[in-house]
């Protein structure tokens, strides 16, 4: 189940159980505020999921009114797999770790948008953010682009490790196609290489398209 306790001073009061659904048999945790502190997102085994551990949301009027009836995030978001560890960034775009999305193996790091009254098709974040272990709990710095997950990844010290990341700002994209000048027709794998003004070079080789 989860718990809320508030601070006063240098004391925390008493944990009191929030009112999420189910009953004292149900699994609940992994809880994620949303930057307004209006919605609370989380992963249960309640009754009506899409099977497995489901993500669910329960919404309030203010931050010091109860969360209202919950609701499960539905059949794009969850699978009958496990769909956890949820983090709302921008008050937009969740990501949260599942093993029923197609992905890498294990747990896998996904985003999702809410857009028009809906939610988006969830996108793997795919390497290196993700691996074929379990990769999962993302948090990001409310500032930066930046944040921490966790990953029983090759390499780690141990069983789950935390990792910190940084994204770079991406300052300009290129796109185009490689054709034969005679045929016009795509030329797959052609190697292609971009080279800067400060002498630093991306190489890449075109796809069948």
């Amino acid at each position: 189940q989860i718990f809320v306790s508030r601070r006063s001073g240098r004391l925390w009061g008493e944990p009191k159980q929030l009112a999420l659904g189910g009953d004292s048999t149900s699994v609940i945790g992994n809880p994620a505020l949303s930057p307004s502190e209006l919605t609370i997102f989380y992963s249960a085994d309640l009754k009506g999921g899409q099977g497995g551990k489901d993500l669910w949301m329960a919404s309030r009027k203010t931050p010091a009114d109860p969360f209202g009836k919950p609701f499960n995030l539905g059949p794009v978001v969850n699978t009958p797999g496990d769909e956890m560890f949820p983090f709302m960034r921008n008050d937009t775009m969740l990501y949260f770790s599942s093993n029923g999305h197609p992905g890498m193996g294990g747990l896998d790091i996904f985003r999702t948008t809410f857009s028009r009254g809906a939610w988006t098709k969830p996108t793997n974040l795919q390497f290196p953010m993700n691996s074929s272990g379990d990769d999962f709990s993302i948090i990001f710095n409310p500032e930066e682009d930046k944040g921490f997950m966790a990953s029983n990844r090759k390499g780690t010290k141990g069983s789950d490790d935390i990792y910190a990341f940084v994204n770079p700002p991406l300052l300009y994209t290129l796109q185009g196609v490689v054709k034969d000048d005679r045929t016009l027709q795509f030329i797959p794998g052609a190697s292609v290489k971009l080279v800067g003004s400060d002498g630093t070079a991306v190489e890449g080789k075109t796809d069948p398209k």
